[in-house]
């Protein structure tokens, strides 16, 4: 319910047609349900790039860069299961989609994410990265990233007060000084 497979789709239809990747998305659990159907149509995820299939039984996987197993607890796939597949196809990009337990972790352990060179989280919708093997320094950039983040929104909103002030703020009227007449006074 968090937005897995729609994200997942949308990343599938974004390999399949803009980096023209050859895609399987092996949609286990949810392939042949309406509500699957309707977020394929929803989100118009077509693409010649892209191929979905119940599960991996006859499938010639020289065909394919990309293999997407949505999800491996729905495979009933396990580490080691994951680990001789990756290894007999060691040449092709693996995303997997793994269920979390309510603690946060993978279900299965969390062994799994240590076979991952990236590991993220579905909060919201939105991707919140856990892992990046492939940048040491990530999680320093992420965190000046985020921080970097605000301080331009602050910034921004800041600009737009000023200029809001200065649009609606009357300009100073000024009187003129009076002369000062002498005194007539002895």
């Amino acid at each position: 319910g968090s937005g897995k497979t729609v994200y997942i789709l949308k990343l599938a239809k974004y390999l399949a047609s803009e980096l023209k990747r050859k895609v399987l998305y092996v949609a286990n659990e949810e392939l042949g349900r309406s509500t699957f159907t309707e977020k394929i149509k929803e989100f118009n995820i077509h693409d010649p790039n892209l191929s979905f299939v119940k599960d991996l039984k006859g499938i010639d996987l020289n065909a394919y860069d990309t293999i997407i197993l949505d999800s491996i607890n729905s495979l009933r796939m396990n580490l080691d299961d994951y680990i001789a597949f990756h290894d007999a196809h060691p040449d092709k990009a693996y995303i997997l989609v793994v269920q979390s337990t309510k603690d946060g972790d993978f279900r299965g352990g969390k062994d799994w994410e240590h076979e991952m060179d990236f590991a993220g989280e579905i909060v919201n919708r939105k991707l919140i990265v856990r892992k990046n093997r492939l940048d040491p320094e990530f999680i320093k950039k992420r965190e000046k990233l985020l921080i970097d983040a605000k301080v331009k929104e602050a910034t921004e909103k800041k600009l737009i007060r000023d200029k809001v002030k200065e649009r609606t703020e009357p300009a100073p009227v000024v009187a003129p000084i009076p002369a000062v007449q002498p005194s007539t006074q002895a």
